[in-house]
């Protein structure tokens, strides 16, 4: 990357001397919120989608800053186009600060897709035994940078073996995966747990329901259990069939490929199925 291609607080910077207080609030009670896009040949995916995101989680956490949208895009644009290569992970960050104003934070990193074996054979999910999200929270919804309930439960899936955790409310039904949303065919449909469950609105489900791919229902273990095939869906993997949720093995058909293939289609990016070992994400 190019010198100064970082934002912290109103200035631009190189990345190694990016600096936070180590007093910022974000630091010290997890009092903030983020956001991240995928960058692909310097072009940020979704950015005012994400930027919206972003202030209307300000807005419900009464946190104030001083970019307006527009400046907001402008910022993201220019990180952005300083990203070397075809793909970058691009995250923007935003806390109460150190008492003095608040801190933002505007960087990015080099970033691999997922590669052809993941994307055409499918994932394995991990269904958390213990609900782990209130939908009533008033953290429900946000993307938040407390951020420990998601982080237990993706340590609980890689124990055993698993690329996700699934995550479920008080109610018993699925809410979301710890870094992902959640979509399941079953009889009805292509169907993905609808916001009062206490999930995160990602852009990228967004994208698929806007499309008509695919509806709000409630999704419980009993519906589960009848599911043909699932996927999850992020603003870095696009669209990740599912193979197995722990015993339980799907179906990667040619319609789950046929729906990676139309999402990375609507996202102007190519389908990286067809080119990249898998990385880290």
């Amino acid at each position: 990357m190019s010198d100064a291609s970082w934002y912290v607080n109103g200035a631009w910077v190189r990345p190694s001397a990016a600096r936070v207080s180590v007093t910022d609030a974000g630091l010290e009670t997890g009092d903030g919120l983020f956001e991240t896009l995928l960058v692909y040949r310097g072009r940020p995916l979704e950015a005012p989608r994400h930027v919206d995101r972003l202030l209307a989680g300000a807005r419900r956490l009464e946190l104030s800053i001083p970019e307006s949208a527009q400046e907001l895009l402008q910022v993201i644009g220019r990180v952005a186009a300083a990203t070397p290569g075809a793909w970058s992970r691009l995250r923007v960050t935003l806390t109460r600060g150190d008492g003095r104003e608040p801190t933002r934070v505007v960087c990015a990193h080099s970033y691999v897709p997922p590669g052809p074996e993941l994307l055409e054979a499918g994932a394995v999910a991990w269904l958390c035994e213990r609900p782990a999200l209130l939908s009533s929270d008033p953290l429900a919804g946000l993307k938040s940078t407390s951020y420990q309930r998601h982080l237990r439960a993706a340590r609980e899936a890689a124990a055993h073996g698993a690329w996700e955790a699934l995550l479920t409310n008080e109610d018993g039904e699925l809410v979301e995966g710890s870094r992902t949303n959640l979509f399941v065919r079953t009889a009805a449909g292509w169907l993905t747990p609808p916001t009062t469950a206490g999930c995160l609105p990602g852009i990228v489900r967004a994208l698929v329901l806007e499309a008509g791919w695919a509806r709000e229902a409630r999704v419980d273990r009993p519906l589960l259990a009848t599911a043909r095939a699932a996927a999850l869906t992020n603003s870095l993997v696009g669209w990740l069939p599912l193979r197995r949720i722990g015993e339980q093995r799907l179906t990667v058909d040619e319609e789950v490929r046929a729906l990676r293939r139309r999402l990375a289609a609507l996202r102007g990016v190519p389908d990286v199925a067809l080119r990249a070992p898998e990385g880290a994400t």
